[in-house]
């Protein structure tokens, strides 16, 4: 079995982003194309389930500052090349 957990919404980019594994042995980081249904965020493709988490709700950049995402942001700007 296959299962995407939705980490982080855009609403303003019109995406979600989503982690998922046991696809070709790799976990990896997805950007769906959404679009606004009745006030929510939802995936413009059709998909087998949707389930939604009964917990509190934590904060909405939780991924943007989690460790991982930092590193991989630091390694980027690191790579980045600025022209005069």
């Amino acid at each position: 079995m296959h299962c995407d957990v939705v980490v982080k919404l855009e609403p303003d980019r019109k995406r979600i982003l989503a982690i998922g594994g046991n696809v070709r042995g790799t976990v990896s980081l997805k950007l769906l194309p959404a679009a606004p249904r009745g006030g929510n965020l939802a995936p413009t493709r059709e998909i087998f389930a949707h389930l939604k988490l009964r917990a509190d709700s934590i904060e909405d950049d939780a991924l943007d500052s989690s460790p991982t995402a930092r590193a991989l942001l630091g390694t980027l700007s690191s790579r980045v090349i600025s022209t005069p």
